[in-house]
This record gives C-alpha cells, structure tokens and sequence, in this order.
C-alpha cells in the first residue's frame, strides 16, 4: 500500500483543467502515449496534483459521498447551524 502526506499552507484551489491525451516524442525520437489527465493546482504556493481519468473520477465519486456524509452530519448535529450549510 502506498501512502503519501503532504501538509500545506494552501487556501484553496486555483485552477481545474482537463488535458487530453497525446503522443509524447522525444528528442531522441522516441515516442510514448501520455494518457488523458486532470490537472490540478491549489494555492499557496507550487502544489500541483495530475490525475489519471480514471483516478480523477473515482475521486469525484469519493468526495460526492464525503460532501453528503457531512451533509448528513451537520443536519443531525444537535448545535446550532446556518440552514443554508445544509445540503
């Protein structure tokens, strides 16, 4: 299992961007195929994260659930909380 921790002063994202896949050749002539990548980046200085299709969606999927668990949560919390926080 692989395992990576980075901790940042980051305050939030700076740009979201799909790049399509592509024929990469290099100096020596060499050719390989780069696959389809989301790219992100966050502020707070050079923070980067590229992401296979695949993994980018997965990802989606994760954080939709995570976003509703919270939801959830912040409606059955017994403290008092703005409505509009709710989903």
């Amino acid at each position: 299992m692989s395992h990576i921790t980075v901790t940042s002063d980051t305050t939030g994202l700076r740009k979201v961007e799909y790049r399509s896949s592509y024929i990469y050749t290099g100096s020596s002539g060499h050719s390989y195929p780069v696959p389809a990548l989301v790219s992100v980046q966050f502020n707070g200085g050079d923070i980067r994260m590229a992401l296979r299709i695949e993994d980018a969606e997965a990802l989606l999927y994760a954080l939709g659930a995570a976003l509703v668990e919270h939801a959830v949560a912040l409606k059955d919390s017994p403290s008092p909380i703005d409505p509009k926080l709710v989903a």
